[in-house]
């Protein structure tokens, strides 16, 4: 990207992220140190990319 001088990157996160469940300690980590890794790449990348941002969907609740 910054070779390019263009890009744009898209990374997929979880209300998990800031709302940790109790039986899910390390997917809620992981989902938090994505929010972290995006906010550290835009500032990282600014001047160089077109944006970096952070999906994040609502949940999946189970199929009877």
């Amino acid at each position: 990207m910054r070779e390019r001088g263009w890009g744009r990157g898209i990374n997929v996160g979880s209300r998990a992220a800031t709302t940790p469940l109790p039986n899910m300690v390390e997917y809620s980590a992981a989902k938090a140190a994505v929010v972290n890794m995006t906010t550290g790449l835009a500032g990282h990348l600014a001047g160089y990319v077109n944006g970096f941002n952070l999906r994040v969907d609502g949940g999946i609740a189970p199929v009877p």
